[in-house]
C-alpha cells in the first residue's frame, strides 16, 4: 500500500471551505450532528453529493436529510467523508487536480461496492479511506479521522487476501482497500499500456474474486457498477470523461482471455510478446532539453509523461506507475538525486529504473547518485543513440522484474488460495449446516460486537429480533423430521432473502431463528419483523408429500441503558416471543409493549 509523501508539514493548511470548518468541529460534541449539516449545507451542491453517497446507508429506507444519516452512521463517519470529499471537489477544479484524483474516486467506488458486497466494515468508511489513504496516517490524523482509517494508513498495515470474520474493523478495511485497488488499476489502466500490464490487472481480478467469493455474473456486475459510478462523478464533478473498460475488456487485453497459469508460464519462460514500448517519466525543467528527450523516447516507441520539476513528477510516478524514469540532476524545488530518494522509499519506487541526466561538471559526484539508487547516468547534451541504449539495458532490467512479479503472483495466488480455504473452514465452524444460515456462536459473537459500539442512551441503537415457528412439533409429528428440514430451510430462504443491510439471520437451534439488527431501534425492528412474518407466512411450501405454509411468532426488544449485557437482550426478545404466542401466535410484539398487550387480553 503506496502512502503519498507529499503531504504537507502542516496539514490542516490544505484544507478550505467546509473542510477547514469540519476539521475544528468535535464530533462528540452535543450539538456535533447540527454543526456538521449546517457545515456542509454552505455549499448546496456539495451538500447533495453528500447526501446522494450516504442516503441509502444504515437504515432500511433512504435518508430524507444529513441529518437523518448522521443519525444512522455517527457524526464521525459522516464528518470524515465531508472531510475527504470536500478536499477532492476543491483541488478537482484544475487539470493537476484532476489527474491526482481521478485513481482515488475509482478505489473509493470500488471499497464502498467491496464491503457491501462481503458485509464488513461501513461501507462509508470503507470510500473515505478509498479517497484519503494515501496522504498518511500523521495527515489523518492531524484531521482528526476516526482510528481505524488512521490505523489502515500507516506503514505496514495489512492488506493480505482473505477475510476473518473475527478481526477488527480496522483489518477488514485494509484488505478491502488492497482489493478495491485491484478494480481502480483495472479501471484507470491505459488502453496503450503493454499486454504484461494488462495481464497483471486480469488475473489480480481473477484472484479476488475467488477470495471474496462472488460468481462470475455477479463480479462483473459489481465491477461495472463501480465503472459507472466513476463515470458519472467525473461528469458531476467536471472533470474530462474517462475510458471506463468493461471486465472481458480487461481480460481481452491480457491476451484473449489468457488464464493468469498461461501469463505466468509465459513470462517465466521468455517467450512473451516484446513490449510495445516502455511507459517513461521524462523530468526536465529546460522546456527545450525536455522537447529534445521526449521527442527521442516516442521515436523509439515509448510512452512519455512529462514533468518539469522533482515534486510534479514524484506525484506522477506514485499515480501513473511508469517502467522508467529520465530525470535531470538539476532541478528546482526537488533535484534529480531527492527524487529517486523519494521513490526509492516506497514500494513502488523501488522496482523503477532511474536513468539520471548529468552535467559534465557532475560525473565526480556520480558515485553520490549511485548511493541514492540511481541505475545509470547519461551526461548532458545527451546522444540519443547513447541514451537509448542504456534504456535498452534498463528494459531487460524491467522485464526481469516482470518474470519476479509473475512468480511472486503465483505464490500470493497460492497464499490467496490458502486464505480461502481458512475462510471456508471458519466459515464452516459459523455456519448452521442444514440451512446453511450463521449458527448460534456466530449471532452471539456478531451480537457481542454491535453490542460494544451500541449507544442505549441514543446516538447508535441495538435490537434483536428472535423467531419461533409456529407449531413445528406438530409439522415434525404429522409429516416426519424430513418435512420438519424441509420447512427450517424454506424459512432461512426467506430470512436470508427479507433481511436487509445492517440485519443479519442466524439459527439458534431447533425452531429458534434470531437477527442482529445494527444501528437499528425498536420501532424500525418491529417494521423488519413484520416483513419477515409477512414473506414466511405467504410463502408456499412444497415437497415430500407436504405442501403448505407456516407462520412465525415474532418477538422484538431494543437494548436499553438497563441492561447489563447481550443476554438480557436476549431474554427481553425470548420474553416478547412468549407474549407474541400467548396473544394467538402469527404477530410480532415487542418487549416494551408486552404489558398493554396483557391489559388488552
Amino acid at each position: 500500500m503506496t502512502i503519498n509523501p507529499l503531504t504537507p508539514a502542516n496539514p490542516t493548511t490544505r484544507l478550505t471551505g467546509c473542510a477547514a470548518l469540519l476539521v475544528e468541529l468535535d464530533p462528540t460534541s452535543e450539538n456535533a450532528c447540527a454543526e456538521l449539516a449546517a457545515a456542509i449545507r454552505i455549499d448546496p451542491h456539495f451538500a447533495q453529493m453528500v447526501l446522494s453517497l450516504v442516503r441509502e446507508e444504515g437504515g432500511a429506507g433512504p435518508a430524507t436529510s444529513i441529518e437523518e444519516a448522521t443519525l444512522r452512521l455517527g457524526t464521525a463517519t459522516v464528518r470524515a467523508l465531508a472531510i475527504a470529499l470536500d478536499l477532492c471537489v476543491t483541488e478537482c477544479r484544475d487539470d493537476a487536480g484532476a489527474l491526482r484524483w481521478s485513481r482515488p474516486l475509482a478505489q473509493a467506488f470500488a471499497s464502498r461496492a467491496i464491503s457491501r458486497q462481503i458485509r464488513v466494515g461501513v461501507p462509508i468508511d470503507a470510500f473515505t479511506l478509498g479517497l484519503v489513504y494515501r496522504f498518511g496516517p500523521e495527515t489523518l490524523s492531524a484531521w482528526r479521522m476516526p482510528g481505524q482509517l488512521v490505523q489502515v494508513a500507516a506503514p505496514g498495515a495489512s492488506a493480505e487476501a482473505g477475510f476473518d470474520p473475527n478481526e477488527d474493523e480496522a483489518a477488514g478495511l485494509a484488505r478491502i482497500l488492497g482489493q478495491a485497488s485491484l478494480i481502480a488499476e483495472a479501471l484507470h489502466g491505459d488502453p496503450a499500456q503493454s499486454s504484461i500490464d494488462w495481464a497483471r490487472a486480469s488475473s489480480g481480478l481473477d484472484a479476488m474474486r475467488e477470495i471474496l467469493e462472488i460468481d462470475r455474473p455477479a463480479f462483473q456486475a459489481l465491477f461495472e457498477r463501480v465503472g459507472q459510478q466513476w463515470s458519472e462523478w467525473h461528469a458531476s464533478l467536471g472533470l474530462p470523461m474517462p475510458h471506463v473498460p468493461t471486465l472481458d475488456e480487461v481480460h481481452r487485453r491480457a491476451g484473449e482471455i489468457l488464464p493468469d497459469d498461461d501469463v505466468v508460464r509465459a513470462l517465466e519462460s521468455g517467450s512473451t510478446t516484446p513490449l510495445k514500448g516502455l511507459r517513461i517519466l521524462a523530468v526536465d525543467d529546460e522546456p527545450s532539453s525536455l522537447k529534445i528527450l521526449e521527442r527521442a523516447l516516442r521515436k523509439a516507441g515509448h510512452d512519455v509523461i512529462t514533468a518539469v520539476n522533482g515534486s510534479d513528477a514524484l506525484r506522477l510516478a506514485l499515480e501513473l506507475h511508469p517502467h522508467a524514469v529520465i530525470a535531470d540532476w538539476m532541478m528546482p524545488e526537488m533535484d534529480g538525486i531527492d527524487l529517486c530518494k523519494a521513490l526509492r522509499r516506497s514500494e513502488l519506487g523501488r522496482s523503477v529504473f532511474f536513468l539520471l541526466l548529468t552535467g559534465r561538471g557532475e560525473e565526480d559526484r556520480i558515485v553520490e547518485a549511485f548511493d541514492a539508487g540511481v541505475d545509470d547516468y547519461v551526461t548532458k547534451p545527451f546522444n540519443a543513440k547513447i541514451l537509448l541504449a542504456r534504456l535498452k539495458g534498463g528494459q531487460r532490467v524491467i522485464e526481469l522484474q516482470e518474470r519476479v512479479e509473475a512468480n511472486r503472483r503465483v505464490v500470493m495466488k497460492q497464499v490467496a488460495e490458502m486464505g480461502l480455504l481458512t475462510r471456508k473452514l471458519r466459515n464452516a465452524a459459523h455456519t448452521d449446516p442444514l440451512t446453511e444460515l450463521p449458527n448460534r456462536r456466530y449471532a452471539m459473537a456478531r451480537l457481542e460486537a454491535e453490542w460494544e459500539t451500541s449507544h442505549p442512551g441514543g446516538g447508535r441503537p441495538l435490537s434483536a429480533i428472535l423467531i419461533d415457528i409456529d407449531h413445528f412439533k406438530k409439522v415434525n409429528d404429522t409429516y416426519g423430521h424430513d418435512v420438519g428440514d424441509l420447512v427450517l430451510k424454506a424459512v432461512a430462504v426467506a430470512l436470508r432473502t427479507n433481511t436487509r443491510q445492517g440485519e443479519e439471520a442466524a439459527r439458534l437451534g431447533g425452531e429458534e431463528f434470531f437477527v442482529v439488527c445494527a444501528n437499528t431501534n425498536e420501532e424500525q425492528a418491529l417494521i423488519a419483523g413484520e416483513r419477515l412474518r409477512s414473506a414466511i407466512e405467504t410463502q408456499v411450501i412444497h415437497g415430500l408429500g407436504f405442501q403448505g405454509s407456516v407462520t412465525i411468532s415474532v418477538g422484538v426488544a431494543q437494548r436499553t441503558p438497563d441492561m447489563t449485557n447481550q443476554d438480557a437482550l436476549i431474554k427481553a426478545s425470548d420474553h416478547a416471543v412468549y407474549a407474541a404466542k400467548a396473544a394467538g401466535r402469527n404477530r410480532v410484539v415487542a418487549f416494551s409493549g408486552i404489558g398493554s398487550l396483557a391489559q388488552s387480553a
